[in-house]
């Protein structure tokens, strides 16, 4: 796992102070806490070695120095991540806020106000999962669901064993580069009223130049942080599937060594179908709600751009004259 992967997880709010390179036991050691529920020499079990192995199928042994995150952990690092996405929270609960309060005075109807609105709640789906995830794994009674492990970092890291990442790497350049040009877009959209508000709506328009001292700065953050975090959760989202594609290669190759004992088989496979069940139990929600919301947006911009263009124009005449 490259170090670009941990400040990765770190801009996410996905870190703790302890290891987060730890030894995985198979349910069986797990409930025992011990590496012999099927051992094949002494104190040694076949379920919890595969469980080492990298995307070559070797046992290798990785450590927190190895994967870079000795120099971002300390002791402090679980606090901030939670402050971080705290942080995170309270702008873009105040942005919606300021936004509902305000769109009276944006000569404007409630279409813009919920385009806005939509726009700040899908960049804050990564932060909101990842907010979830990190209370869960601090209290596991809350949001009790087997989803919240899926971004729990031992599990990431974990996960991450098994995929190539020297090969993974451009596509974490893609999502990276797409970021920037989408937030580089949406920065412009906002300080385009300063030079001709006929460009954007009515409602960005009169926030921009009425209200730079407090919502456009939030308007900046949300935006900056959003898109990065967003597509730095794609990738990961993307690194995880890879990671079970890989294990079903993986499995093939323990299955095909050790047919003989069809328990140890069964036990290797109820392994990886767990961990698939929690990927599942995540991503089947996380893309219910970017489908649900990207569809509500996009169908709110098109009613701006297309049908209410002639309102735009006055609007845009009116702010001319003052």
């Amino acid at each position: 796992m490259a170090s670009s992967a941990v400040v990765l997880l770190k801009m996410l709010g996905l870190y703790h102070s302890g290891r987060l390179v730890r030894s995985k036991l198979c349910s069986r050691c797990g409930r025992s806490k011990k590496h012999n529920a099927f051992r094949y020499t002494e104190n040694q079990c076949k379920v919890c070695d595969s469980l080492t192995w990298d995307h070559r199928g070797v046992p290798t042994v990785v450590t927190d120095s190895d994967i870079g995150s000795s120099f971002f952990n300390h002791c402090g690092s679980g606090l901030l991540s939670l402050l971080w996405l705290l942080l995170i929270t309270c702008i873009t609960l105040a942005n919606i806020i300021l936004l509902i309060t305000r769109y009276h005075n944006a000569r404007c109807d409630i279409v813009h106000v919920i385009a806005w609105i939509g726009m700040k709640l899908l960049l804050y789906i990564g932060p909101f999962t990842c907010l979830i995830s990190v209370i869960h794994t601090t209290w596991p009674t809350v949001f009790m669901g087997s989803w919240s492990n899926a971004l729990a970092v031992e599990f990431l890291v974990h996960r991450m064993r098994f995929v190539k990442m020297k090969e993974k790497k451009f596509a974490g350049y893609a999502f990276f580069l797409g970021s920037i040009a989408i937030m580089c877009t949406q920065c412009v959209q906002i300080v385009a009223p300063y030079f001709d508000p006929v460009l954007v709506s009515p409602m960005a328009a009169n926030e921009t130049i009425s209200g730079l001292t407090t919502i456009v700065p939030l308007h900046f953050f949300i935006v900056i942080e959003g898109f990065i975090n967003f597509g730095g959760f794609c990738y990961l989202v993307y690194l995880l599937r890879c990671s079970y594609e890989s294990e079903i290669r993986l499995v093939s190759k323990f299955l095909r060594e050790n047919i003989e004992d069809i328990d140890l088989c069964r036990a290797r496979l109820a392994e990886a179908f767990d961990a698939y069940h929690i990927f599942r139990e995540f991503a089947s929600g996380w893309i219910a709600m970017n489908l649900i919301l990207c569809t509500v947006c996009l169908l709110l911009e098109l009613h701006i751009w297309i049908v209410k263009p002639s309102h735009w124009h006055s609007f845009s005449t009116s702010t001319r004259f003052f």
